[in-house]
């Protein structure tokens, strides 16, 4: 339906213009049309944009659909989300430093966090559990694949 445009008459008596009922029929069928199309919007289009629950995340939001933000301390990542990080403070040992990160916070334990740490420039791929306060962290685990292993004779995984 396209727009109703009450028409007032002319000032300053408003002779010739809409009755009082005409007037407030077309802005009631107005109001009916937008809230017909805001009622079909669905809940994304009435939310704040943000990182917290009940927000719609924008665009870069914890890393996803840009670049992902660079941190110095591999702990210091709290929520699930994805960094990245250059010689970094608490990386793997071993490798240049450089990582693209994944950090998943534990849904039924939220006081840990697990950080997935892969080597940009190279194959390396690791693990760790840390503390969201900091106060504990497993030591790294390596994750061997076929680009850092090499396969003997008898079968079995020889780490290179």
């Amino acid at each position: 339906m396209a727009k109703q445009t009450i028409n007032l008459g002319t000032a300053p008596t408003g002779v010739g213009g809409d009755t009082p009922r005409s007037a407030n029929t077309k802005v009631n069928q107005n109001f009916d049309e937008v809230y017909q199309l805001l009622g079909n919007l669905g809940d994304a289009s009435t939310k704040n944009v943000g990182t917290s629950a009940g927000q719609v995340m924008g665009v870069g939001a914890g890393g996803l659909l840009g670049a992902a933000p660079s941190i110095t301390n591999l702990h210091n990542v709290f929520n699930t989300e994805f960094r990245s990080s250059a010689v970094a403070s608490n990386s793997p040992p071993g490798g240049d430093g450089y990582y693209n990160l994944m950090h998943i916070r534990a849904g039924v334990d939220s006081r840990w966090t697990t950080v997935l740490a892969q080597e940009i420039n190279g194959y390396r791929l690791a693990f760790k559990t840390v503390a969201i306060d900091q106060s504990a962290a497993t030591a790294w685990s390596t994750i061997y694949h076929s680009n850092n292993t090499t396969r003997a004779a008898d079968g079995t995984l020889k780490a290179i």
